[in-house]
């Protein structure tokens, strides 16, 4: 008689879920890369199975590899008697002090500035933390009244509202400078969607800064493409330059001295056409220094 397996359930019992759905973070970290490096499960499999996206594992597990300090978390020796009490720093009781007073983090920075003390943000607000204070409620009072300007004929359905405190510069000034910084958010998006900045290849600074140069080097060369194509094109982004312009099927034809790359008939090809980039054959040292010619069905 053969034997029924239960390896492989349909459904998990709660006392498994503990271990394979752990609620805390620390238990679903430990439980991850237990998974992988001790069930040798793949990386993309604990990533799923774990609620982890693959660029955040990897991280996971180098942070595992080379802190001490995050392996340590796991398993602290749990220690007998009374707690030691901790050794207060000066400045530790300064922040507390101003925060008693009502003070918000940027406040407590200035403050330290003006006394030749250099505090980050993220600093600040750990240490708060720590120190058991929630964060303040938004002051708008404080900072006293907002304006309110409505633009519309920006090319959304409904008007799009701009609070602002600066009462001395008009309109059109206030919202030239919106669409500044409106085009530097673009910029950002377009890297992030486009060129995925946010998916680095590696924790290895070198590389990261390799990506990231990769990355500026690309968003230039787009940038050039459509200065050069012009009209329509000069202030489009690069993804929508490779959709229109460059993401073509083609008819690729090798031959001993060169490449010939017939592009099949698009409604954006005169775009092509009249840049004039294609005018020319080039060379291509890395491939045998054959020339590479585009032509147009």
């Amino acid at each position: 008689m053969s034997r029924i397996s239960t390896k492989h359930r349909l459904t998990t019992s709660p006392d498994s879920d503990f271990f394979l759905a752990p609620e805390s973070t620390l238990q679903r970290q430990y439980e991850a890369l237990r998974a992988y490096f001790v069930d040798q499960l793949g990386s993309v499999e604990v990533a799923r199975r774990f609620g982890y996206t693959h660029g955040s594992f990897r991280v996971l597990c180098h942070q595992f590899r080379h802190d001490p300090d995050f392996r340590a978390r796991f398993f602290s020796p749990i220690l007998q008697g009374p707690a030691p009490a901790p050794v207060r720093d000066p400045l530790r009781e300064l922040v507390v002090a101003m925060r008693k007073r009502n003070l918000s983090v940027y406040d407590i920075q200035r403050e330290l500035a003006g006394t030749g003390q250099s505090v980050s943000i993220n600093t600040l607000t750990l240490l708060l933390r720590e120190e058991g204070f929630v964060r303040l409620p938004r002051r708008l009072d404080d900072d006293g009244p907002l304006r309110q300007i409505t633009i519309i004929d920006l090319g959304h359905e409904e008007p799009t509202i701009l609070l602002t405190n600066n009462f001395q510069n008009g309109c059109s000034t206030l919202v030239t400078r919106y669409a500044q910084r409106m085009l530097i958010e673009n910029g950002i998006s377009e890297a992030i969607q486009f060129f995925h900045l946010d998916a680095l290849s590696s924790m290895v600074g070198l590389k990261v800064d390799f990506d990231l140069q990769i990355t500026l080097m690309a968003s230039s060369l787009y940038r050039l493409f459509a200065e050069r194509i012009g009209r329509a094109y000069s202030k489009a982004q690069a993804k929508t330059l490779f959709g229109n312009l460059l993401e073509v099927s083609a008819t690729v034809q090798i031959e001993e001295d060169g490449v010939t790359v017939t592009l099949d008939k698009r409604a954006h090809n005169p775009y092509l056409v009249a840049s004039q980039l294609t005018d020319q054959p080039i060379r291509m040292p890395w491939f045998g220094n054959k020339l590479l010619s585009i032509k147009y069905a």
